[in-house]
């Protein structure tokens, strides 16, 4: 780990006694640009926020909106036309939601990051585990539970003004460990 930086452990899948084993932190090499992004919930909520703002905006803020909207438009579609891919974007049909993200694993780590694009929603999934599901496909992950229990309640709770997304309080009660 690189010095002023703290980094979550990360562990194995849940073995036979309960226990968990801690996982190495790895250099990738080659693969940096797949596995070498190191984040947390505060920098992935701005990245969000500068999503929702630039999809909407015809101002260039690193990239244009107009170049987000083309990487996050279908360029291939799974056989059942709830999947597809983007540019660097899976693009998911999850009734009634349109989702965008991408996630990724390594080993000790799991993470999921999707938008709704329509309700300004970002659905921000990290785990420090080799069997936590964080995939918003994949039927019974954090990320698709988040979706079908949450979201419900949440689009409830939520005003938005000029791009602006606001909370009710009653948002507190969802705040924990979901666990699957």
């Amino acid at each position: 780990s690189k010095p002023g930086y703290e980094f979550a452990m990360g562990y194995s899948r849940l073995m036979p006694d309960m226990k968990r084993s801690k996982s190495n932190r790895y250099d990738y090499k080659g693969f940096t640009s797949a596995a070498g992004l190191n984040s947390n919930i505060i920098d992935l909520s701005k990245f969000a926020a500068w999503m929702f703002r630039i999809r909407e905006a015809n101002q260039k803020e690193i990239i244009s909106g107009s170049t987000l909207r083309e990487m996050q438009h279908v360029y291939w579609i799974d056989d059942s036309w709830e999947f597809g891919v983007g540019m660097g974007f899976f693009i998911y049909h999850k009734k009634p939601n349109d989702m965008i993200g991408h996630g990724g694993h390594v080993a000790g780590y799991h993470t999921d990051f999707t938008i709704i694009p329509k309700d300004k929603i970002a659905i921000i999934t990290l785990a420090n585990a080799d069997d936590i599901e964080v995939y918003p496909d994949v039927t019974g992950s954090i990320s698709n539970m988040l979706i079908d229990l949450l979201l419900p309640e949440f689009r409830k709770t939520i005003s938005i003004k000029e791009s602006a997304v606001k909370l009710v309080s009653t948002y507190e009660k969802y705040i924990g460990t979901y666990r699957n």
